[in-house]
């Protein structure tokens, strides 16, 4: 596809029903549809042959709508005198009947010369000609489309699956996240003469099925004969005049469009319109229409246009009644298998009955902004076609230029916000559990022990019995407060990994998973309350003894220090004790004998007054809530250490995602 020297790409649809063209130069996406005449940008698939009519005539065959009007107006008369031959909906059957295969040749023969009329040159010698195939489409089929390209002057044409061509239309419109395109992104194609379902995983078909009957051309002869219905005489008249055809093919088509778009719009509405001068059709109803389509049997008009191009029905068509509604679901539930859908893409006319999305919605569960009718369903795969080489350019260059600011975006943007964020989530946890513990439990267990019976190991053992008891309730808060931060961490980093992969262009679906996020507990375990708290009370108390043993030594000593000493708050203490026994005691015992000493025995009231101020309270509170961050943040660490790495896997992921158009 890398011809740069073509002018344009031009993408065919090639329907049962009608036939879109669009043209798109090449490399861009300013696609354009070509209208060959005013009213659509389509050509009705059908063509009129005049036999009795010279042979060098420029106009004839005609096709498209001028066709089906020609050929519908002309009196009886006319049609015999000019040896009219009309033939429509060929499509299906040009690899098995001869008479569809020269309909087809003839058809994009004149197809060329009305693109020359409107400008459009599709030569492919200048041009990229592609050119669309059902997905469940054989290779005889795709074969003999190749040589009736050939022969008609359009190949050598590529041709690609019709759901690819769908795809690459999302693509250009940015429709679905790419990573649903990639998971399970389901293409129905329900079209005029046919049903084609294909779904697709990471750019190709892993499944496809349909139904080369099941079409807009049943819905049509539906109409037709709820139209028959409604004016009993009618139907000989028809015949006799061999206008059935044209009125069921053409008029009725046009009825059962209006009547879909109507209650699309309006569930309640009652339809009536004219059926072009043959009569009216009027008040038509959503429960009349769901009756007809539940119990319906080809109409003999039908029947006949198949013969006409050496179709055969088959078995179900000449069978009787049909459910059509029930034939589009169980079709649809056929294929789906064990198979996930992330997305669905409806195309073709048939795809805008209300029916069709609400069976959707019923089998697969979606909600409505994952099953979306292309803004073109028409013309949807022709344009997705003409687009292809420009969408792959875009992605080429998206890919290339994502790779070499990846690591920059990571470090400079995205990790500032994460570790701020984490530590604004660390302080408002601390202050939590310090608010919670410490200052509603833990300090009334110091203002409300007698100061004549305050004993350490007493206070240790009570605060030893709230930290249990409050285990339960801390594991609630932390992982209330762990899992809102994780995903509010994970909504930080999905909004702007989106932002910055939406800053190339792409709809793509930057994805951090939780289970790709690493995570943490914080624990305040018993014991390192116990021992943070009590190594301020027995450092308070260890000052003091040390000050006891230094000034009872230097009385020993026969030193002047013991006058102060026993003139002090201490004397009470060493008359208590006896001078010569505490300064044996300080003389004696090491430091660790002191403090356990000291934590188990009843302090005197000046102590505790000075172990139990506000100020070494607040002290003890301090280096609590600075524990609890070390814990919070020493979990956050952890996660900082990987998420880069996390990080870096999915958008490398995302990024090599931009390859899917290297299967086309």
């Amino acid at each position: 596809m890398a011809n740069e020297h073509l002018k344009s790409v031009i993408g065919i649809d090639f329907g049962t029903t009608n036939t879109y063209l669009t043209v798109c130069p090449y490399g861009t996406k300013n696609k354009f549809p070509v209208h060959f005449s005013g009213r659509s940008p389509s050509v009705d698939t059908a063509i009129l042959y005049a036999d009795k009519v010279a042979s060098d005539s420029a106009f004839y065959p005609i096709i498209g709508e001028a066709a089906s009007l020609t050929y519908g107006q002309a009196s009886l008369e006319e049609r015999e005198e000019k040896g009219y031959r009309y033939h429509a909906n060929f499509k299906p059957e040009i690899s098995g009947q001869e008479i569809a295969r020269n309909c087809a040749v003839d058809f994009f023969k004149a197809f060329l010369r009305e693109a020359r009329r409107v400008g459009v040159s599709l030569d492919s010698k200048e041009n990229s000609i592609i050119i669309g195939a059902p997905s469940e489409a054989g290779e005889d089929f795709r074969k003999t489309l190749r040589e009736v390209m050939e022969r008609a002057g359009l190949g050598p044409a590529e041709i690609v699956d019709e759901p690819k061509g769908v795809l690459l239309t999302d693509l250009g419109y940015n429709r679905f996240p790419l990573g649903d395109i990639l998971d399970g992104y389901l293409v129905i194609d329900f079209g005029g003469g046919t049903c084609d379902f294909a779904l697709m995983k990471k750019g190709e078909v892993v499944g496809s099925w349909g139904d080369m009957e099941l079409g807009g051309r049943l819905f049509d002869d539906l109409f037709y004969q709820w139209f028959l219905e409604q004016n009993p005489n009618l139907e000989e008249k028809l015949k006799k005049e061999r206008r059935d055809f044209y009125v069921w093919s053409y008029l009725c088509r046009r009825i059962k469009e209006d009547f879909s778009e109507t209650v699309a719009r309006n569930p309640e509405a009652k339809f009536t319109a004219e059926v072009g001068r043959f009569g009216l059709i009027k008040d038509l109803s959503v429960p009349e229409f769901l009756a007809k389509a539940s119990n319906h049997s080809p109409s003999e008009a039908f029947l006949s246009h198949s013969r006409s191009i050496g179709a055969t029905s088959s078995e179900k068509l000449m069978a009787g009644s049909i459910n059509l509604i029930a034939w589009f679901t169980d079709l649809l539930k056929s294929g789906l298998k064990d198979h996930v859908v992330k997305a669905v893409s409806l195309s073709g006319g048939s795809s805008n009955w209300f029916f069709v999305m609400e069976v959707c919605r019923s089998l697969l569960g979606l909600s409505a902004d994952r099953i979306m009718a292309s803004p073109n369903p028409f013309g949807a795969i022709s344009e997705g076609l003409a687009i292809l080489p420009a969408i792959k350019t875009e992605l080429d260059s998206a890919q290339t230029k994502m790779m070499a600011t990846k690591d920059a975006f990571v470090k400079n943007e995205l990790m500032p916000r994460v570790e701020a964020n984490l530590q604004d989530r660390s302080n408002r946890l601390a202050d939590m559990i310090t608010l919670d513990l410490f200052d509603a439990q833990i300090i009334p267990v110091f203002k409300q022990t007698p100061e004549d019976n305050f004993v350490i190991v007493d206070v240790e053992a009570k605060i030893t019995e709230l930290v249990d008891a409050y285990q339960d309730r801390l594991r609630q808060t932390v992982k209330k407060e762990m899992g809102e931060e994780l995903l509010a961490l994970k909504t930080i980093i999905q909004s702007k990994v989106q932002a910055w992969l939406d800053s190339f262009g792409l709809r793509l679906d930057g994805r951090v998973s939780t289970e790709t996020t690493p995570g943490g507990q914080v624990e305040i375990d018993r014991p390192l309350i116990v021992d943070r708290l009590a190594k301020p009370l027995v450092a308070a108390t260890n000052g003091f003894v040390s000050a006891w043993t230094g000034l009872i030594a230097a009385s020993l000593c026969g030193g002047s220090g013991v006058a102060l000493v026993a003139s002090g708050p201490l004397g009470l203490l060493i008359g208590a004790l006896g001078g010569a026994w505490l300064g044996r005691l300080g003389l004696k015992l090491g430091r660790s004998q002191i403090e356990r000493f000291t934590k188990g025995n009843k302090l005197p009231k000046f102590l505790v007054e000075t172990i139990t101020s506000d100020k070494n309270i607040a002290k003890v509170r301090s280096e609590f809530k600075n524990d609890l961050l070390k814990k919070v943040n020493a979990i956050h660490k952890e996660i900082l250490s990987t998420m880069p790495q996390e990080i870096d896997l999915v958008i490398v992921n995302e990024i090599n995602q931009l390859g899917i158009i290297n299967v086309f």
